[in-house]
């Protein structure tokens, strides 16, 4: 394990790859821009959909402005330079108010899949309810249309992959927003729900699982938060009378997921967690716990004080670091945010995205910031961003980071030791690009028996694992991670094309 508190400049090479360690600064430079195309993005991932092993590029289009297809951008497996077209590879047929997205291997044939969901199907008629939908993967290729449709008579904003009941297959989560009263035609809060993988299909008549209370979720992701070996589930939502909190943390359990919340952060008046991601802190840490970084967005016209990114630690009541609209010099309207380590200090930096809407227009814009590690004053973060981007480009939506060129991945393993039905493994890094193997006790299984979601720091191990095996288990799991890595900036603007910048010491 190498010391992360370092404040010299070193230098490393793994098989031609030179990259620096640096926790002094670090900085975002403009690396590539994509045609405007009209679309006003919000969800946006990097994952090698074709399996040539280069990242390509999915956004989920529309929100609230317009209905529009999902979008692709293939990755041309240049080893420098731009690598990708600067317009659209591949239009979806089918168009609706996407909001957010996932990816991941659902049919377990060996290429990823999406899913998506949109809040409504008509912007006059929300109380019509939105869709989830599922688009299989064929050979590295994709149908006009979604494989799969659930129409809905509530409100979905966010979608998360995970397998909960430990049977291979990735299980599908939703944020729901709220569901309509017939009289009155507002939302109301609801449940959120997890909805069952039967043999590469997701079932959808019925819920899986869902929360005990009900929520007005706008976000949620899976990872190993407690770290117990089980997967479970963050939510985020509306703070209210009956929840302590916007955040909600439901741990696994020998069968599925808790139904009532274990952890709760969040504890401010009239905010709601719009977003979340989670992460590793400090990299290569002996069972540390995944952080949570969180938009607090308010509720209220008249109180706009908590409002701001807040990044918690499980059974922490008060966040690690935060920053409130007090605290904010650029722009009061937080928006999405990522966890990674950029400048290879083994300490994760924090990129946080802003939004405005000034004039109404949504072209003033906002900045993306940059905060790393104060080795200095061996504090977290420093007081002050290390990167401004610029401030006139749009809307940031979701932030998707890896290396885009495969110009510097590194070989990693992990060892764990499982026991009492474990069947989580956290990694020790973020953003990690490529899983090469998984070794049980010595011998290479097959990846229909883990599942592993692009650019996620966890993997899960399916039951099967397990039969005839007492004890201990030993888990090894070889992976790539990146050292040069780039960030995509997804813009909610009809007038610009999403962004990637390259990081720069």
């Amino acid at each position: 394990m190498r010391t992360c508190f370092l404040i010299a400049v070193l230098f490393f090479s793994q098989a031609g790859c030179l990259y620096s360690q640096d926790s002094s600064s670090l900085s975002l430079e403009n690396y590539f821009s994509f045609e405007q195309n009209g679309m006003y993005t919000t969800g946006s991932v990097l994952a090698d959909l074709n399996n040539d092993d280069f990242l390509d590029i999915v956004q989920a289009n529309g929100n609230d402005m317009a209905p529009q297809p999902l979008t692709i951008y293939y990755n041309t497996g240049r080893s420098f330079g731009t690598s990708y077209n600067s317009r659209v590879d591949h239009y979806f047929s089918d168009i609706d108010y996407h909001t957010n997205l996932a990816v991941g291997d659902i049919d377990n044939d060996g290429f990823v899949d999406i899913v998506a969901v949109s809040p409504f199907n008509n912007f006059n008629k929300k109380c019509e309810g939105g869709k989830i939908k599922v688009y299989i993967n064929n050979n590295g290729r994709f149908l006009e249309s979604p494989s799969m449709v659930k129409n809905l008579n509530y409100s979905v904003f966010d979608v998360d992959l995970g397998d909960i009941d430990g049977d291979g297959d990735l299980d599908l989560a939703v944020a729901c927003v709220g569901k309509c009263e017939s009289n009155t035609n507002e939302l109301i809060s609801m449940p959120s729900f997890v909805f069952e993988n039967k043999m590469g299909k997701i079932d959808f008549e019925k819920p899986f699982w869902s929360t005990y209370e009900n929520y007005s979720a706008w976000s949620l992701n899976f990872a190993d938060f407690n770290r117990d070996g089980k997967l479970d589930l963050a939510l985020g939502h509306v703070a209210d009378s009956l929840q302590a909190g916007a955040i909600s943390i439901f741990f696994g359990n020998e069968h599925f997921l808790d139904i009532e919340p274990r952890w709760n952060g969040g504890v401010y008046d009239d905010v709601m967690g719009f977003s979340l991601t989670s992460g590793l802190l400090i990299e290569e840490k002996e069972n540390a716990y995944p952080a949570i970084l969180t938009t607090l967005m308010s509720t209220s016209n008249t109180n706009r004080e908590s409002s701001g990114f807040y990044l918690y630690q499980t059974y922490d009541s008060s966040p690690v670091w935060k920053l409130n609209s007090k605290e904010m010099k650029y722009v009061d309207n937080p928006s999405y945010s990522a966890i990674s380590d950029l400048n290879n200090d083994g300490i994760s930096d924090l990129v946080l995205g802003y939004y405005s809407l000034r004039n109404c227009l949504n072209t003033s814009g906002a900045p993306l910031l940059v905060y790393s590690y104060d080795s200095l004053n061996e504090s977290y973060l420093k007081s002050s961003p290390d990167s401004i981007t610029q401030m006139k480009l749009g809307v940031n939506e979701q932030i998707a980071i890896g290396d885009i060129n495969n110009e510097c991945l590194v070989y990693q393993e992990a060892k764990r030791v499982l026991v009492n039905g474990e069947k989580v493994v956290t990694l020790n890094h973020n953003n990690v690009q490529v899983i090469d193997s998984v070794m049980i006790n010595g011998e290479i299984v097959s990846h229909n028996n883990y599942n592993w979601c692009p650019n996620e720091f966890w993997l899960s191990l399916s039951n099967e694992i397990f039969i005839n095996k007492k004890g201990m288990v030993y888990v090894s799991v070889f992976y790539k991670i990146s050292r040069k890595k780039k960030l995509l900036r997804a813009l909610w603007n009809p007038n610009f094309g999403s962004l990637i910048y390259s990081v720069s010491d």
